[in-house]
């Protein structure tokens, strides 16, 4: 049965990749579990920093890989994305949102309705 719920989870899933600065960057839409981990982490921060650290939390999450290399780390990855240059995680979030977007758009009226009732 578990295979089977985990292939219900996954269904929603959409991962894609952007280069940028010659570097292929792979990015995942996340599930419930993890956007309601980044609201949590959000109410820890101020509002002045609340957008920058939304984008940081969100590609935390979202990055799985640059140039076929697995970040498996959380901490090395949230360490190595501190580092990053704020264009770089602009980049990166502006194709997240286009994901989600993406995404959100695939699913019916139907199925929206669905969701509703």
């Amino acid at each position: 049965m578990r295979k089977e719920l985990e292939q219900i989870i996954f269904l929603g899933k959409l991962t894609d990749t952007i280069e940028i600065f010659g570097k292929v960057w792979t990015l995942q839409t996340m599930t419930f579990a993890e956007q309601a981990d980044v609201v949590r982490k959000l109410n820890s921060t101020d509002d002045a920093t609340n957008i920058l650290s939304m984008k940081k939390q969100v590609i935390k999450k979202a990055l799985i890989s640059i140039d076929d290399i697995e970040l498996n780390n959380e901490d090395e990855k949230e360490e190595f994305i501190d580092q990053l240059p704020v264009a770089v995680i602009d980049a990166l979030f502006g194709k997240y949102d286009d994901m989600s977007k993406q995404l959100n758009d695939s699913i019916t009226p139907t199925e929206q309705e669905e969701i509703k009732n």
